[in-house]
């Protein structure tokens, strides 16, 4: 049953509620999609199966930063998945509220690694005007799980 959690059905204690840029990877059943975050996705078949890499990016060029809008941290539709797992797991299950990849990966997917980090070398400003934008979303996503009756909000990065 596709409605059942895999975390759940293997005897897991909690199930997990993920938002942001990291949901963003299996989106869509076509090849090639755009998220929500503006980014160009493609899969990518190997032989084990298939994974999703970035292929264009939305601030690859820097002047775009200030006209760019993060997706919208505030519209209750995108916490909808969470409150049908709260309202089928919560009693059972200890429920998670996940925020993966935040400042530095969602920087990274939205301007390239390797511009990225020479934004953190050599136009720093630039670079702190990007984090500090891009981390509007889970600060607000954050702040919205706090506000449900989740046991633990799980703020994930890399770095």
């Amino acid at each position: 049953d596709e409605e059942t959690d895999l975390g759940a059905t293997m005897g897991n204690d909690m199930v997990i509620t993920s938002h942001g840029f990291a949901t963003s990877y299996y989106l869509k059943e076509n090849s090639e999609y755009y998220d929500e975050w503006g980014c160009k996705w493609k899969y990518f078949r190997n032989p084990s199966g298939s994974y999703t890499e970035v292929i264009e990016r939305p601030l690859e060029d820097e002047k775009k930063l200030d006209s760019y809008k993060i997706p919208d941290p505030y519209n209750e539709r995108r916490y909808e998945p969470s409150r049908q797992i709260i309202e089928k797991y919560g009693r059972d299950y200890w429920i998670v509220g996940a925020i993966p990849c935040t400042i530095f990966e969602v920087s990274w997917g939205l301007r390239g690694l390797d511009k990225f980090m020479m934004d953190m070398v050599s136009n720093k400003d630039f670079a702190h005007a990007l984090m500090d934008k891009v981390m509007e979303f889970p600060l607000a996503a954050g702040r919205k799980l706090i506000s449900s009756p989740l046991k633990y909000i799980l703020p994930l990065s890399g770095v």
